[in-house]
């Protein structure tokens, strides 16, 4: 039985040689060698990224082109393609050594299935292969672990840079949301989760790039609350101001919100479609990702059970926030049984992996909604009920129907 390596594999080492040719002085710190590499292209590239870093100092394509121009011309131009789409598809560096320890797994079990192979064919007795095995789980490769120095330590833990404020002082101090965290907000239907998603958006996106992918709204309704949150006048005034000055703060809110980098996406959406805009975005700078639902993401997979969906959907969202340079915040729906009583964490579990996912979760429970109180301003709470960063509770809020911004009332806890 041959090996044949698996799509995933590849992909792998493809990023491997995508992140060399960002940062070509991670050559000095690979362990790898050509050996390590089962696709005989990829081989190849290495071998001769290695001989120009050592020739030039750099992975240059123009370089490689004229050191190996037989070689690219063999290849009808297709290997330098090969090359180019490899540096286009991996945006950052960062995570270099975990896709290198990736490609020695995945050499070890190459090893490992030549050598049961080999048994199969009787080249080896039960005794040999269980030396040989045991001897490839023992392989040791790079360098010797450098251990933590105590400032190294403290100033990882103690980053105010990577902290996300809040204007909401009570819950950012509490969550301390970060960069690449995965924030989970649910609630059931008509508590507030997307006005409690736009009134962040609008927060948010005075320091960072965001995206917004809402599947249920159009642009002009998510512009409008924006609007609203930002001007504090209700949106039923929007084309009939009562006032001079409810017609120039509704314009000067719409002129702040446009300085603002936030791009809104509505309509159908598949989780292809969200990843790519994420890695188009993030190559720009931080971004903060808003998914408006996760229920209603599209699956290409057939068959699927809304459990097994959302759960792929969570795993890939929570991924893609630690890999690439992006922080999601991704809103879930709860189903209504118990309607008149606050969600419970238990009740999340229904929504596939999305609990274990989070870095925090947040579950909004708004008391005025079922008890159909006609009320200006309603009193949202605020379930901190995951939390990885410290202590859980409830934060209480103002949510004013009208112009749909948000406001903390100082009764947390």
């Amino acid at each position: 039985m041959e090996y044949t390596l698996t799509d995933s594999a590849n992909e792998v080492e493809q990023t491997v040689l995508g992140c060399l040719f960002l940062k070509s002085k991670l050559l000095e710190e690979s362990y790898l060698t050509e050996d390590h590499f089962a696709n005989p292209i990829h081989k190849f590239i290495y071998r001769i990224f290695l001989e120009s870093y050592k020739k030039y100092k750099t992975i240059d394509i123009v370089l490689l082109s004229n050191d190996h121009e037989e070689e690219f011309r063999k290849n009808n131009s297709h290997l330098l393609m090969y090359i180019t789409d490899i540096m286009s598809s991996v945006p950052s560096a960062a995570n270099y050594s975990w896709y290198q320890d990736k490609v020695i797994q995945e050499y070890k079990n190459r090893l490992i299935f030549r050598d049961i192979n080999k048994f199969q064919r009787k080249e080896l007795n039960e005794q040999e292969l269980m030396e040989s095995l045991n001897n490839i789980q023992s392989l040791s490769f790079g360098k010797d672990t450098e251990y933590y120095s105590g400032e190294y330590i403290y100033k990882t833990i103690t980053r105010e840079d990577k902290l996300i404020h809040l204007r909401f002082s009570s819950l950012s101090k509490t969550i301390q949301l970060s960069e690449h965290d995965f924030l989970v907000i649910g609630s059931r239907p008509g508590a507030g989760k997307t006005g409690f998603a736009l009134n962040l958006l609008e927060d948010i996106s005075q320091k960072y790039n965001c995206v917004y992918f809402n599947m249920e709204m159009s642009e002009q309704q998510v512009l409008r609350r924006l609007v609203g949150i930002n001007s504090k006048i209700p949106m039923t005034f929007y084309n009939n101001p009562a006032s001079d000055y409810q017609s120039s703060k509704v314009k000067e809110a719409a002129d702040q919100i446009a300085t603002r980098k936030i791009k809104v996406i509505t309509g159908v959406q598949t989780m292809a479609m969200i990843k790519s805009t994420i890695i188009k975005e993030q190559k720009k700078e931080h971004t903060v990702v808003f998914v408006d639902y996760i229920g209603l993401i599209h699956s290409k997979t057939k068959n699927q059970s809304i459990y097994e969906r959302v759960t792929e959907i969570a795993k890939e969202l929570r991924m893609l926030s630690m890999n690439y340079e992006c922080t999601i915040i991704c809103i879930a729906q709860i189903n209504r049984l118990g309607d008149n009583k606050p969600p419970l964490l238990s009740e999340l579990k229904d929504s596939g992996e999305l609990e274990q996912s989070a870095v925090n979760v947040i579950l909004l429970h708004n008391e005025n909604y079922y008890k159909k109180l006609d009320k200006k301003v309603e009193e949202l709470q605020c379930i901190v009920a995951k939390n990885r960063n410290g202590r859980t509770g409830i934060i209480k809020v103002d949510y004013d129907q009208f112009n749909q911004r948000i406001e903390e009332t100082n009764k947390g806890y």
